[in-house]
């Protein structure tokens, strides 16, 4: 038995460095992680219940020490260290 309303989800890691890591959450939602050690937590939380999204088209563009997540609502740049 198929189900239209079923949605596809994925792990939506967009970007991962040694101490960042950003989740596109849905088209204007991302979630923003800074671990000074490199380890990141994924225990349940407020909005990461689960880790697992709905699946958002996004573009990811890398140039120099800039990281640029862009979705149909939104556009995030984040300067590297």
């Amino acid at each position: 038995m198929s189900c239209c309303h079923c949605e596809r989800r994925v792990n939506s890691i967009a970007y991962t460095d040694n101490n960042v890591r950003f989740t596109v959450i849905s088209d204007g939602t991302l979630r923003l992680e800074y671990a000074p050690d490199g380890k990141f937590v994924d225990d349940k939380s407020f909005i990461a219940v689960d880790r697992l999204y709905p699946q958002v088209d996004y573009k990811l563009k890398t140039r120099g020490a800039w990281i640029e997540i862009t979705t149909s609502k939104m556009k995030m740049r984040y300067k590297k260290d």
